[in-house]
């Protein structure tokens, strides 16, 4: 169901191996790393509405070229995984370039919101449960 879902968010653009980690299926779409610290991992990445290449790359992946992309026509979409005080959560955040691409945003994000919130579900009980198993096979208590 979580693949089936995640192809319908990508608009089938994108192919997601059972096997997988939620992490590595950002990082296979074109997302690059932003920023990390103990407590969180930033990821970001671009998309184009039109044209046969729908993913920019960055020159630089980094905050500030993240930051201060502004080519029109695009989404930029950041997306965190915080650790703190034995909580996880998870926030995504989009901007786009210009009104015609929020335009867009917004009629997709009508049709896939529900999935969407489905989908942050199944990723954090899939980190949990993870981590529980790590924690049994290492011996120390987990949430």
């Amino acid at each position: 169901m979580f693949r089936g879902l995640m192809a319908m968010k990508s608009l089938g653009r994108q192919r997601f191996s059972a096997d997988e980690h939620v992490f590595g299926m950002f990082i296979g779409a074109g997302f690059e790393v932003l920023a990390r610290t103990q407590e969180e991992i930033l990821v970001g990445g671009i998309e184009r509405f039109s044209g046969s290449r729908p993913v920019v790359r960055l020159p630089r992946p980094d905050l500030a070229a993240f930051r201060d992309f502004d080519d029109p026509g695009c989404i930029k979409i950041g997306l965190n995984f915080r650790c703190a005080q034995g909580m996880l959560t998870t926030e995504t955040r989009v901007s786009a370039t210009d009104a015609r691409s929020r335009r867009l945003f917004g009629l997709y994000w009508l049709f896939i919101r529900g999935g969407s919130g489905l989908i942050r579900h199944v990723w954090l009980r899939a980190i949990r449960r993870r981590a529980r198993l790590l924690d049994q096979r290492s011996g120390t208590a987990g949430p």
